[in-house]
């Protein structure tokens, strides 16, 4: 959807996950908790990010899949308090 892609670009920007760049791990898991705490703030508590890297050192070569599951979206009703008088 156009709310899904849009949150998956943002959430990546500056993620350093490019072609060309040296495989980084830091990078990959940045990646990884920025998709997650995006989503998350975005209203998919339940949403899941599972990154996978497939590497060939000798070829100095890696394939990165990050697999996202937004999950189901949710809000929060109207807030109510008991036991305050």
């Amino acid at each position: 959807t156009k709310t899904t892609d849009l949150l998956v670009r943002t959430a990546l920007r500056g993620a350093f996950l490019e072609e060309g760049v040296p495989l980084n791990l830091a990078s990959v898991y940045g990646a990884r908790d920025a998709l997650l705490r995006r989503f998350r703030d975005s209203g998919f508590p339940y949403a899941t990010v599972e990154p996978a890297i497939d590497a060939w050192p000798d070829e100095r070569v890696a394939d990165i899949t990050i697999t996202l599951n937004p999950g189901l979206s949710a809000t929060f009703g109207e807030p109510t308090f008991t036991g305050l008088e």
